[in-house]
């Protein structure tokens, strides 16, 4: 039993040294590198970080038993004081004990797990995003961190880097999709075999809104060109082979993108000259196979804002009372207030003031709210994130710290996560219990976070 165990335990050692000299193997190396530089803004260490304190000999922090802990452990054939003073076996001998008996077997049997445990970890943290991951609901979030457009996990064990200087995103209802925009054009990255295409490129202009349509045949998105022209655009996905792709322009446009549940419908809001300045302010739809469209509800006020509920028997959409540019221009006071429009009534009902985004619960039932004061800077200092009954009558805050805005519902409603910009950092939000947990990784000084999608 001794002979095998020495034998285990130099096995072990041959693979992580690789050789005389004390060098890691190659392959030791890679494998512990490349996590390194993949969970970088995770547990802040850089390659350079990682060669330069190999020895560990003077450790300005006390890193937790994360991957690069385990990894040092593993490497270095030591077994940490917490699993030395736990083994009920080995209490006794504290001090440089003989590899003997009982104290030779929770040494190998320690060692062992470390290593075991190391290899584990490190497998689940280099882990990337893969079609599989679709098949769990609420596996994937989209977000940018500072223009760079990035998916993971709640957990951010699955961290992966889409792509740099990015204007707007989305990501697709079957999760293996993201379609994305930058200075150059619109994209669609597979997750599932890791191809990128390109939809159209924006030689004017910038994009300001991207969405899929339900079935994730149709890409829609906006292409501005300040002071001439805003129109929205209709692309096919796959792109056909064999011609090229040429998406169609659906004419004029001003606002986000929203399509109905069935896909039938975009809306968004708009501006129409009218005789009566009450009925300027409009909500109107565009067909997607007919290219008509339809005014559904006029307003003296500007409509900033609008979203189909997931059954499509109402819209919600953020409203403010000013009329002219010179009254925008005013600081204070709650300006953009949330309204209900039912569709069979027409009666629009106010929910919530002063709103600066919101977000359906995949059920209907509830909004996740963010609110604050308009201060002429965003987010503004009293922002945080409620959650109200689409009624309006039942509300209460969830986010704890100010300011808090950007909340996404998701698949299951049971959950939000948000920005929390006081902390800078994403943080997730049990509904039920209210309980906050930041998600791991997400707390970097330089950080400006915009959540996309959560599905």
């Amino acid at each position: 039993m001794l002979a095998s165990a020495v034998i285990v335990d130099t096995t072990i050692r041959s693979m992580e040294l690789g050789g005389s000299g004390g060098r890691p193997h190659s392959s030791l190396q890679s494998s512990l590198q490349h996590p390194i530089s993949q969970l970088s803004l995770y547990n802040r260490f850089s390659n350079r970080s990682w060669l330069k304190n190999r020895s560990y000999r003077k450790k300005t922090i006390k890193p937790s038993l994360t991957e690069t802990r385990i990894a040092y452990l593993a490497s270095r054939n030591r077994i940490s004081n917490r699993y030395w003073t736990k083994n009920r076996s080995c209490r006794k001998q504290t001090t440089n004990p003989l590899l003997t008996g009982t104290r030779f077997a929770c040494l190998t049997f320690g060692f062992l797990t470390c290593v075991v445990l190391a290899f584990s970890l490190l497998g689940v943290a280099v882990q990337p995003t893969s079609a599989d991951d679709a098949k769990v609901p609420g596996n994937r979030i989209l977000f940018a961190d500072s223009g760079t457009l990035f998916v993971t996990d709640p957990y951010g064990a699955s961290l992966r880097k889409i792509a740099d200087h990015v204007y707007t995103a989305a990501l697709s209802s079957g999760t293996n999709l993201i379609a994305y925009a930058d200075i150059k054009g619109v994209y669609v990255l597979s997750l599932a075999d890791n191809r990128s295409v390109s939809i159209a490129p924006v030689t004017e202009g910038h994009v300001d809104s991207i969405a899929w349509s339900p079935d994730q045949k149709l890409l829609a998105y906006d292409v501005e060109v300040p002071k001439r022209s805003w129109n929205l655009f209709l692309a096919s996905y796959p792109p056909n082979d064999a011609s090229p792709n040429t998406p169609r322009n659906l004419g004029p446009w001003n606002g986000p993108i929203n399509f109905s549940s069935d896909g039938k419908f975009i809306l968004h809001p708009s501006f129409k000259p009218a005789e009566k300045p009450a009925e300027q302010n409009i909500l109107e739809t565009l067909n997607v196979e007919t290219r008509q469209r339809a005014t559904i509800y006029r307003s003296s006020a500007k409509i900033w804002d609008a979203k189909y509920s997931p059954d499509d028997s109402s819209i919600a959409f953020s409203i403010t009372g000013l009329d002219s540019i010179e009254d925008l221009q005013e600081c204070g006071g709650a300006v953009r207030d949330l309204w209900l429009l039912p569709l069979r009534s027409k009666r629009a009902v106010r929910i919530a003031n002063g709103v600066f985004d919101f977000d359906w619960s995949p059920d209907g039932r509830s909004l996740a709210v963010g609110t604050g004061t308009e201060d002429c800077g965003y987010p503004p200092g009293d922002g945080a994130v409620l959650i109200s009954s689409a009624d309006g009558k039942v509300q209460f805050r969830i986010s704890k710290n100010a300011p808090s805005l950007d909340a996404k519902s998701s698949p299951d409603g049971k959950k939000l996560i948000f920005v929390d910009f006081k902390a800078n950092q994403l943080v997730i939000a049990d509904v039920a219990t209210r309980t906050l947990t930041p998600v791991p990784g997400s707390n970097s000084r330089a950080s400006q976070y915009v959540i996309y999608d959560w599905k």
